[in-house]
């Protein structure tokens, strides 16, 4: 397993560079923390949202589940490319691997956090701070998990983020602790390694 920091990178050639990855060999697995340019991103359940938005900001259709959500700098986002054919995992299990390391990793930073069934995400109190949304085929699993860093929820006001229009969402600034996206990657990652969950 490889982890590389990416740093701020276009979302429509990331999300190229990730379908390719659907035909490396199962031994070949690679784990991208970056920050995205800002961007709407729909997901294969928001056919028809596009019309909603008053922005002149870059929509890009997706082919992850889920709805809508923005991706802006600021923002942490992990992207596991893997087989979760050759582990024996359902993308239940999965969501579940990825919800529980990055639990750990903000508990680490004294936060503490909950996880929601229903939404795919975690929670502090009522805000929610990270959002989870996916692809699989052929075994393999790409996009992954946007986690709200130091960047400006203000811009999550023009959409309805997965469907969390009007409700209130948090950031790790905002719980008044100081970190880079690329820190947190780095603890993110000490912390897939030491749970061996990947």
């Amino acid at each position: 397993m490889e982890y590389y920091w990416q740093g701020l990178q276009d979302y429509q050639s990331i999300l190229d560079h990730q379908k390719e990855s659907l035909s490396w060999p199962p031994e070949k697995e690679e784990i991208w923390g970056l920050e995205h340019s800002l961007v709407v991103s729909l997901g294969k359940r928001s056919n028809g949202e596009r019309e909603k938005f008053s922005h002149p900001w870059p929509v890009v259709q997706s082919d992850r589940g889920g709805l809508a959500t923005l991706h802006s700098p600021g923002q942490l986002v992990i992207y596991p490319l893997i087989s979760i054919a050759k582990r024996g995992w359902g993308p239940r299990h999965y969501v579940c691997q990825l919800l529980k390391v990055t639990q750990t990793s903000l508990l680490e930073l004294g936060l503490r956090t909950q996880i929601d069934d229903l939404s795919s995400g975690l929670f502090i109190g009522e805000k929610k701070l990270c959002f989870i949304g996916l692809r699989v085929s052929q075994g393999r699993v790409y996009h992954g998990l946007s986690l709200n860093v130091c960047n400006d929820l203000n811009f999550f006001d023009g959409i309805s983020a997965c469907g969390w229009k009007g409700r209130p969402l948090t950031s790790l600034k905002e719980q008044g602790v100081e970190i880079t996206p690329e820190e947190l990657f780095n603890l993110w990652k000490k912390q897939a390694l030491l749970r061996d969950c990947f």
